[in-house]
């Protein structure tokens, strides 16, 4: 069962921000998982690294969660 179809049936208030896609943030907790990273350290590699970027699915010119 492919990751993204295991993850649709997470939902997010109505209210506030739009939320992060499911799929992208569950490879930014890889991610910190695997490299032993903070937020704040997983935040910056976002900011900095285009491998992390890539993987998570997240373009050069788009935000990042913090």
């Amino acid at each position: 069962m492919p990751i993204d179809l295991a993850l649709c049936v997470i939902s997010c208030s109505a209210k506030g921000e739009p939320a992060w896609p499911p799929e992208a943030l569950f490879k930014v907790m890889l991610l910190s998982i695997w490299y032993d990273l903070s937020d704040v350290k997983l935040a910056e590699a976002l900011d900095d690294r285009g491998s992390f970027r890539r993987f998570c699915g997240f373009s050069a010119q788009e935000p990042t969660p913090e």
